[in-house]
């Protein structure tokens, strides 16, 4: 799988609409040199960033359990466990984001009237 992404995404308002941070996606932009140290440095806080326990959430999914999100909105992963203590059992499923956004707008329109 061959696939590369900017790391962060911002809408025409400036506003982060999505985050692309995958070893899949790692890649550095053709930059001229001074730009990419900038590049490098951005990288390292972001990083950290991530990393950083202040911006994680925890929680443990007990059998039948289901989390729902947006792929490119929320960064996620998991945490190593014991396999002589269980089996984990973790089934991915993938949507397309326009359905939902255009069944939301027809719902909305028509709540409306």
């Amino acid at each position: 799988l061959v696939a590369s992404a900017t790391p962060i995404v911002l809408n025409a308002g400036g506003q982060v609409e999505g985050v692309h941070i995958s070893s899949r996606l790692d890649f550095v932009p053709l930059l001229p040199p001074e730009a990419l140290t900038e590049y490098y440095r951005a990288r390292r806080v972001f990083d950290h960033m991530l990393k950083d326990q202040a911006f994680e959430i925890r929680f443990r999914l007990d059998d039948g359990d289901l989390v729902m999100f947006d792929n490119v909105r929320l960064l996620h992963g998991r945490t190593s466990f014991d396999p002589a203590e269980g089996l984990r059992h973790l089934q991915g499923c993938y949507i397309d984001i326009d359905g939902p956004r255009s069944l939301y707008r027809v719902l909305r329109r028509s709540s409306a009237h």
